[in-house]
């Protein structure tokens, strides 16, 4: 019986520490996502910075 107990008591821990595990990745890939995002906004804002200059230039 207590090593039954024993047994419930750490696959309990061992999920919660998947648990903890699985949000953390989570959050890791959202935080990329947004930096990707990020990244391609400045790379089209660079995009069109040089666009405009050269439009001007051709002026």
């Amino acid at each position: 019986i207590y090593m039954l107990k024993f047994t419930n008591v750490i696959s309990l821990k061992n999920l919660s520490m998947v648990n903890k595990k699985r949000s953390g990745v989570k959050l890791l890939t959202f935080c990329n996502l947004k930096i990707n995002i990020l990244k391609n906004q400045i790379e089209i804002l660079s995009f069109f910075t040089t666009q405009m200059r050269k439009m001007f230039l051709s002026y």
